[in-house]
């Protein structure tokens, strides 16, 4: 081998392993973990897309408020009708959606609303969520927001939840019986669902060190997925 030849290559792979990683993060407004103190929750950091896309109304209608916490109850009541490994998936859509919808009312000047709405749910979510909990109550004002929350609010741009085909059919099913136009519409203009084939999961996805939280203990198949919303790595 050529003297600095193995020199010249290092920093093409390393290049090639960050634009890997950045891609992960992109693909989803999910956070993302490097390391403990290192965590970039979904809604943190600058905008991803041209100011000019971010139109936001702050005079949210008290109407459309209410479509946010009751989306956030509904998706607890989905939970209790959807069978086997699909309540695990779907549990993972409660902390973006009471993120969401906090942070639209803290843009709509509705602080106290707000905090009562988090206060009131927050229980529903495990152990593992009490950080980022706590980090997103210190987001007081319309001026607290950062530039990736003004753009998920304003539907500039949504965030992306991966799920099996089979959990997303019975999904669409208890959305029709659950949901009202409003609760969808407000689901849709902050969330996109992304599906992959149940046969797809891959192997480097799963971790058998994790227990699904007590509620759902029953349904865990031995096997748990740990995405999308906290990881760099999604199902391919």
């Amino acid at each position: 081998m050529e003297p600095g030849k193995k020199n010249k290559q290092k920093p093409t792979q390393e290049k090639e392993k960050n634009k890997s990683e950045d891609a992960a993060s992109d693909a989803v407004g999910s956070g993302v973990r490097k390391s403990e103190e290192d965590f970039v929750d979904f809604y943190e950091g600058v905008a991803l897309g041209p100011p000019q896309q971010r139109m936001l109304c702050k005079a949210v209608p008290e109407n459309v408020l209410a479509d946010y916490e009751q989306m956030f109850e509904t998706i607890g009541n989905v939970i209790k009708e959807i069978v086997d490994f699909g309540k695990y998936e779907v549990y993972v859509m409660l902390y973006p959606t009471l993120a969401i919808g906090y942070l639209q009312m803290v843009w709509s000047g509705k602080y106290k609303r707000a905090i009562s709405f988090v206060g009131t749910n927050e229980y529903k979510l495990d152990d593992s969520y009490k950080r980022r909990v706590e980090n997103l109550k210190r987001i007081r004002t319309p001026e607290d927001l950062p530039e990736r929350a003004q753009e998920l609010l304003s539907g500039a741009d949504t965030v992306v939840i991966f799920m099996a085909r089979s959990t997303s059919n019975q999904f669409k099913v208890l959305q029709s019986q659950f949901w009202t136009k409003g609760q969808l519409k407000t689901f849709l203009s902050h969330f996109k669902i992304l599906i992959y084939s149940d046969e797809m999961m891959p192997q480097a996805h799963i971790h058998l060190d994790r227990p699904l939280p007590a509620p759902f203990a029953w349904a865990s198949v031995d096997a748990i997925p740990d995405w999308p919303f906290d990881r760099i790595s999604y199902p391919t």
